[in-house]
């Protein structure tokens, strides 16, 4: 197994230049950074999207009140939009989120099953 990262530094000093932008435009318009669990016990419905599932025993879970037995799922977010839309319906107006993300039906050379997402 290769040690290596698989992006090359100038590529993550790109993608740090990058957030770093996007997060001063959101800022100098007001927006506030939300941010919304990954790992939930629910997850967006959308026939097109395959979540991962995690066994919540495997990551001490257990003790949760709404796991109702040792082996109840978890679910890797496929966006976050479900949490976002959350936050909005509390009365949240200008937000937005840099969000890692998990989809089972996306891999290949250009799909990772992890990516970040801006929503």
């Amino acid at each position: 197994m290769d040690w290596r990262p698989t992006a090359s530094l100038d590529v993550l000093r790109r993608r740090a230049d990058l957030l770093r932008r996007l997060r001063q435009f959101f800022d100098a318009r007001g927006f506030w950074e939300a941010e919304t669990p990954c790992l939930s016990h629910d997850t967006v419905v959308d026939r097109h999207l395959d979540p991962i599932e995690v066994q919540a025993s495997l990551i001490g879970c257990v003790a949760s009140s709404r796991v109702q037995h040792r082996d109840a799922p978890l679910w890797l977010q496929t966006s976050p939009e479900f949490g976002m839309k959350r936050l909005l319906a509390a009365g949240a107006e200008a937000i937005y989120q840099v969000a890692k993300s998990f989809r089972a039906d996306e891999t290949g050379r250009l799909h990772n099953p992890e990516f970040t997402m801006v929503e």
